[in-house]
């Protein structure tokens, strides 16, 4: 029974951690607020504060990895109203100041999701928090977190007390995303042709540099970034949430099975059709152009084998 309260206690600081009291919550459970502690302590090891604590940190981590909110403003929206003492009590927690945290932890999540990308891991492999960390030469908080993310973004699955394994990508699930993808990116290429600007023309242009850059650093990874992008930009501009949210969904899968795949393709011929696309785009053709953009995702017909 007094377990049960505790998980009631911990559900109400959960909800509404921002400007929860021990006082409020004891009254919510029809408790005094001394009793309420007592159990605290007794129960869990930890005092009430100290869980509030624990669960406003674990809100503010999951802000800095995934927003770009100011230290000050994560501060507020946890419930601590001074920004330096929220920093000393991160640090306390975590071992990091909040801007460190967020700078390592944003680059392990990029080490991570390059390696699944270019298929350092197979499916259905165990990733182990502690090994991970130990490889990365980073803590075990700073990989949980990186996890987190690339399990909402459908690279990984975690198990309790099982570790994390890697997503398997079948060659069904490849021909199920581009034959989706052949759907929407044409809708989204005519939607922008109706509306093409010249500062559209000049951000392709600037992708078409970078991917220069690429070629002359022989970095195929980055060249899939860019690839990425410049497909993306599309279903930004055609301004249908509901498309850009669809190609969010399988873009994951498209870049692993690009990386694994345009091993027989260099980085010059990726640049020289991502230009020939470019060019037909401007020729203001709109058929034409949605059938140079779909013959050129069509690749994925020939391929048969698993990821």
């Amino acid at each position: 029974m007094e377990d049960g309260v505790i998980q009631k206690a911990i559900r109400l600081m959960e909800s509404d951690f921002q400007v929860i009291t021990l006082t409020a919550v004891a009254e919510k459970l029809y408790l005094t607020p001394s009793y309420l502690s007592h159990l605290f302590k007794h129960l869990t090891g930890k005092s009430f504060v100290e869980h509030l604590t624990e669960i406003r940190i674990k809100e503010a981590k999951k802000l800095l990895l995934e927003t770009g909110m100011k230290n000050y403003e994560i501060s507020d929206v946890i419930g601590y109203q001074n920004a330096r003492y929220f920093s000393q009590m991160f640090k306390k927690h975590v071992g990091l100041l909040p801007n460190e945290f967020r700078s390592v932890a944003v680059s392990v999540y990029h080490k991570l999701k390059r390696m699944f990308i270019e298929g350092e891991f197979v499916s259905g492999q165990t990733l182990f928090v502690s090994e991970t960390a130990e490889r990365l030469a980073v803590s075990q908080d700073v990989v949980r977190e990186a996890l987190v993310i690339l399990e909402k973004e459908g690279l990984f699955t975690t198990y309790r007390n099982e570790g994390t394994t890697v997503s398997d990508i079948t060659v069904k699930d490849i021909r199920d995303a581009f034959e989706l993808r052949e759907l929407i990116e044409g809708y989204a290429v005519r939607e922008v042709m109706k509306t093409l600007k010249s500062s559209d023309v000049l951000y392709l242009d600037k992708l078409l540099e970078n991917m220069d850059v690429a070629v002359q650093e022989d970095n195929s990874y980055r060249m899939i970034e860019l690839d990425m992008n410049f497909h993306e930009f599309f279903y930004v501009r055609c301004s249908n949430e509901a498309v850009l949210k669809t190609w969010k969904s399988i873009k994951n899968k498209i870049m692993r099975f690009n990386a694994m795949t345009n091993k027989g393709y260099t980085n010059e011929g990726l640049r020289l059709n991502h230009t020939k696309l470019k060019a037909v785009i401007q020729s203001g053709d709109v058929n034409y152009t949605v059938r140079q953009f779909i013959e050129h995702m069509q690749g994925y017909r020939r391929f048969k084998d698993p990821i």
